[in-house]
């Protein structure tokens, strides 16, 4: 605000409760003061404090100010209103109206026109008056809150445990008003270091009680603020907070609720205009975390408990019944404990579908460990996570994987439904395969697979004699594993059609190509692409499809091998699978070798690679970074080439990856020799022998021999 002729403007600040919004305003009236040379006016409304000011109160009070007789004020509000404007016609002057209720209070107490401004605070985003600026305060920075902290203690900054002082302000929920109470009472133990206070202040269940200084509350604050809310926006308060989530939606909202979506969007804009929720996206809301607090501390006392669990069931059931849908987008073959009859009612398509599992798959692993340690819910922690399962066997979200797969097990482990029990094993199984504990995932898959086959689920038996061949694969245990793929193609005899067939035939083609048999493994992975092309599962035909292209490559049909890549890998993009993506360029630059492209080779391993460390998973680690060293001997970076190859090498031996050991001391064996270093190049031969003869590698020992003999033939 400057000075300026034309009439008076209005600015409304607004935020919630211990934001600040009284500092700002007494703040921003210091710095205006040369602005407004006829003087200020200043008014608390009592909108937050529960007994609220009437109109005429402050006009009386404004009048006498302004040098009005109190006999010229009378009783009559629109006439002490338009006294008021009267006075300020020809001055300049601003006024501040601090706690404002709503736009009643606060529309007789405005200049009019004329040179003065008005400042008014409230709560609530105040409808219904011309304001020039509307200004919504949000919580402090953790930066800002660390200096509030040390401002009210008297502590220098630099004296301030920083991570105390940061756990402190996160504590506080960088709420101005807490942050005072917290420094304030540290201001007054010289004793209690940051930390001190950071620890009390780490129980959820005391914290708004700590937050007390006697004269100051935030809980007082919290509880103002909910009473003025009418009776069905308070009990969507409350009830907020049962939402496990970071944030929620509208839908999610009218099922917790039990209302329809008309009725809980007006209810979430009564929620925001009153400051107690807040909104980062047109479709997003969350509650501060301390009025989170506060909302739980209501849903949790007397009749409100019983509301509380009656919502979440609503919750839960709307959530079990939403992700079912959306995995019968998403994953329509997945064997799992049921599917969604009608998935068009919840989604479009699969793309909707997937970004609504994005969106919430965070509350979907809360909701699952919540659920599953209590028994009256434990069928909607097994249920979830049977679902979830297909959706991180896509976005491989490792942490949130392994937390649902373990709820769901504690949920379904003492369940006298076996397939439950399957269901909730196989889960747990493929978690643990895909972080790395391959040992446990096969003893956890090789208890499913008989489990499935007691209670007669043929397509789990089946499935799972799939996965227990694909552990047995990554053993290096090529035998054990085409006897598992084997029994899983027996199992799906009536199903020569179906999802788990063609993935058993993936398998198997896996196994010969490893083995050398190259003409076995195309047939194969032709027959398990077919399969998948004819059913529309892209995910996996493209997977088939780049298996294929290996099969063909080291055949020798490149062109064909070629054309299967470029398929795969314009598809892979297009669908944002980093690790389809990565795995095409690892074969499109052993590819681009045998064309003696050595340049293109390199730069197509070194986009594999790092595509590799970014998704974090070792086994793409290993394949890139040997297919990387070969790149980097090929193009005469020795040196380059034999770290590469010796990180490959190690992470193999460390998760028995063993054919990309055998491959990784092959090509350490040929590096080291050009090197000239001879003896390491004979032991890198020979371990590359040893393995390959063990496991049957028969195109990596022949390769192997042959580089044995150059080293000692040198």
């Amino acid at each position: 605000m400057e000075a300026h002729d034309s009439s008076s403007r209005l600015v409304l600040v607004h935020g919630p409760a211990g934001i600040g919004k009284t500092a700002f305003a007494h703040a921003a009236s210091t710095r205006l003061r040369p602005h407004y040379p006829d003087g200020q006016l200043y008014a608390d409304l009592g909108g937050s404090s529960g007994t609220t000011v009437e109109p005429m109160t402050v006009l009386d009070r404004f009048l006498r100010t302004l040098g009005v007789p109190g006999h010229q004020v009378g009783r009559d509000l629109d006439e002490a209103g338009s006294h008021f404007r009267s006075e300020l016609a020809d001055r300049q002057m601003l006024v501040v109206l601090d706690n404002a209720r709503d736009a009643d209070q606060v529309r007789h107490l405005l200049p009019g026109t004329g040179r003065s401004d008005v400042l008014v605070t409230s709560r609530h985003l105040i409808r219904g008056l011309d304001a020039a600026a509307v200004i919504g305060l949000g919580a402090l920075s953790p930066a800002e809150s660390v200096d509030l902290i040390a401002f009210v203690t008297g502590r220098d900054r630099t004296g301030v445990d920083g991570s105390a002082a940061n756990e402190l302000g996160e504590a506080c929920g960088h709420l101005p008003l807490a942050l005072r109470i917290a420094a304030g009472r540290l201001a007054s133990r010289p004793s209690w270091a940051v930390s001190d206070l950071a620890h009390r202040l780490r129980d959820e269940n005391g914290r708004l009680a700590q937050l007390d200084d006697g004269t100051s509350s935030v809980l007082v604050s919290f509880q103002l603020s909910y009473d003025r809310l009418d009776d069905s926006a308070r009990r969507a308060f409350r009830l907020a907070s049962v939402h496990p989530g970071e944030d929620f939606g509208v839908p999610a909202t009218a099922a917790l609720l039990g209302i329809d979506l008309a009725a809980a969007e007006r209810l979430l804009d009564e929620l925001l205009d009153a400051n107690v929720l807040l909104q980062y996206s047109p479709d997003r809301f969350r509650l501060h975390d301390l009025l989170r607090l506060y909302s739980r501390r209501l849903a949790g006392a007397g009749a409100e408990r019983n509301e509380a669990e009656e919502a979440l069931d609503r919750l839960m059931e709307w959530y079990a019944e939403r992700v079912t849908a959306a995995m019968e987008w998403v994953y329509p073959q997945l064997v799992r404990l049921g599917g969604h009859p009608e998935r068009e009612r919840w989604f479009d398509d699969e793309p909707q579908a997937l970004d609504w599992l994005d969106m919430e798959s965070g509350t979907l692993i809360r909701l699952v460990e919540q659920a599953a340690d209590d028994a009256h819910r434990a069928s909607f922690a097994w249920t979830v996570a049977d679902q979830l399962r297909g959706y991180f066997l896509i976005r491989r979200h490792l942490d949130g994987w392994t937390r649902v797969a373990e709820a769901g097990w504690r949920a379904a482990a003492g369940s006298p439904d076996l397939r439950v029990r399957v269901a909730a094993l196989l889960g747990r199984g493929q978690a643990l395969s895909a972080t790395g504990r391959d040992a446990e995932a096969l003893d956890v898959m090789l208890e499913a697979q008989a489990m499935a086959e007691r209670c007669a689920w043929s397509a789990a038996a089946a499935y799972l004699a799939h996965n227990v061949g694909w552990q047995y694969f990554e053993f290096g245990m090529p035998a054990e594993a085409d006897t598992w793929f084997g029994k899983a193609f027996e199992l799906t005899a009536d199903d020569p059609e179906g999802h788990v067939r063609a993935a058993s035939l993936n398998g198997s083609g896996m196994v010969q190509l490893d083995r050398g048999s190259l003409d076995k493994a195309a047939e194969h992975l032709g027959a398990a692409l077919a399969i998948n092309e004819a059913a529309g599962r892209e995910a996996s035909a493209l997977a088939n499809r780049g298996n294929l292209a290996s099969a063909l490559r080291r055949r020798g049909d490149l062109d064909e091998a070629a054309r299967h890549l470029d398929v795969a890998l314009h598809g892979y993009r297009r669908r944002g699978d980093v690790r389809g993506e990565l795995s095409t360029l690892d074969e499109l630059s052993q590819l681009a070798t045998d064309h003696e492209n050595h340049p293109q080779a390199l730069s197509l391993a070194r986009q594999a690679y790092e595509l590799a460390l970014r998704v974090n998973d070792n086994r793409a680690r290993v394949m890139t970074a040997c297919t990387l060293g070969d790149a980097l001997r090929n193009c005469g970076d020795l040196s380059g080439s034999v770290d590469h190859l010796r990180t490959s090498a190690d992470i193999a031996v460390e998760h028995s990856f063993t054919y990309f050991e055998a491959r990784a001391q092959l090509g350490l064996a040929r590096s080291l020799s050009l090197r000239g270093d001879d003896e390491p190049a004979r032991l890198a031969a020979e371990r590359a022998g040893t393995i390959a003869h063990e496991r049957g590698y028969t195109l990596l020992a022949a390769a192997a021999e042959a580089a044995a003999e150059a080293v000692a033939a040198r």
